[in-house]
């Protein structure tokens, strides 16, 4: 599965209990360049606060676990592609 696809797949998951924001910018991910994560989660019932999600294919890489703190989400998973692993930070 490609990673648009993937990333397709986990927010349809998520959308009965969050209003979701795909490529949310960050204004550095680790080499001073701006990027963007993936996904962000945003309870639809203000409970908790923001969840944020990078998608990457076998090992997270640095720059997502950076791009992750910058965010500063209350919770931060990465998301494996292959073999499926959810990581969370």
């Amino acid at each position: 599965m490609n990673a648009f696809d993937f990333e397709s797949l986990i927010c349809s998951f998520f959308e009965k209990d969050f209003n979701i924001e795909r490529q949310v910018f960050v204004p550095n991910r680790g080499d001073g360049r701006r990027g963007r994560i993936d996904i962000i989660l945003k309870p639809k019932d203000k409970k908790y606060g923001d969840i944020a999600i990078e998608i990457d294919r076998n090992t997270p890489r640095k720059k997502s676990l950076f791009k992750l703190k910058e965010y500063g989400a209350s919770s931060s998973y990465v998301f494996l592609r292959s073999p499926f692993t959810i990581i969370l930070l």
